[in-house]
């Protein structure tokens, strides 16, 4: 029977008492099962009093999406019957794209927390590297239009612009 030594408690173990791990040369980790549930426990409460429910709650909602057809979710700001009123509103297609999508975020005012509605994932990922600021969604599209290829490109793009207005 093969024995390892723990990196952390400097003990001698058998190998059954460490987790395997194909990264490894000898196929094991290099702390025992004891240290690693030690190290992840205060790990897991460093992080939760450090981010804070509502952070965490909204870094799941942004990596997980949510499902609000079925009505299973508890979102961190607002309540429940909004998110279903905001999905029945969008009828599963980004407010700003108008794309029908299957894995639509609900984009939400970070300053406030007010609840805005369902975006794809990249019309709400353009919104945050805008910081949530519509002069630089402006200035992004005066830019746009200023560097399209042809007038023709420029007067589609505007065309384009007023037809979403409606």
């Amino acid at each position: 029977m093969e024995n390892i030594k723990c990196l952390v408690c400097k003990e001698t173990k058998s190998k059954f008492e460490f987790h395997k791990n194909r990264a490894r040369f000898n196929g094991f980790d290099n702390r025992c099962k004891e240290c690693s549930r030690e190290r992840n426990r205060k790990r897991s409460i460093k992080n939760r009093s450090t981010i804070g429910h509502i952070q965490w709650a909204s870094r799941k909602l942004q990596r997980g999406r949510i499902n609000a057809e079925k009505g299973n979710y508890t979102p961190p700001y607002g309540d429940k019957y909004d998110v279903l009123k905001l999905w029945e509103e969008c009828d599963g297609k980004c407010l700003i794209c108008c794309n029908k999508s299957n894995n639509l975020c609900l984009d939400h005012c970070h300053a406030t927390g007010k609840l805005r509605g369902f975006t794809c994932s990249n019309c709400n990922l353009a919104i945050g590297l805008f910081h949530d600021d519509p002069n630089m969604v402006l200035s992004a599209y005066e830019y746009l239009i200023k560097h399209s290829k042809t007038k023709y490109d420029s007067l589609l793009l505007q065309n384009n612009h007023k037809i979403n207005e409606n």
